[in-house]
């Protein structure tokens, strides 16, 4: 099976290996999953009889990002779709500080979708 090909991104120049790791591989594959996660974002608050009016009310990021970690299937359910899409470099990569790049997914993933859904306040 074929991958499809990844976006390309322009992000400011990483200092670290996991910040580099996150903005060449993490980043790109978000982008190009995210009709998937917001799909899986509105599934997971389906479940729970949830709306996004019920979420904006509260601390949208903080919200979700709690509940996600504490439904431990969903959460791997989540990183499973970035590592999927892994080649084995990527993999090995990944595996070396994978604590912290699932941290960074999670947080991503989270980010991406309040800010698919809340729209920021502009402020003057």
């Amino acid at each position: 099976m074929e991958l499809k090909p990844r976006p390309l991104l322009s992000l400011k120049k990483a200092n670290s290996e996991e910040e580099i790791f996150q903005n060449e591989i993490l980043r790109p594959i978000l982008k190009l999953q995210h009709e998937l996660i917001i799909t899986l974002a509105q599934e997971f608050l389906k479940s729970r009889n949830i709306t996004w009016e019920k979420v904006k009310e509260k601390d949208p990021f903080q919200w979700l990002n709690i509940n996600i970690k504490r439904d431990i299937p969903f959460k791997n359910q989540l990183i499973g779709m970035v590592i999927g899409q892994f080649s084995k470099n990527e993999l090995d990569e990944y595996l070396t500080f994978q604590k912290e790049m699932n941290k960074r997914i999670i947080n991503m993933m989270t980010e991406r979708m309040v800010s698919h859904y809340v729209t920021p306040i502009n402020k003057f």
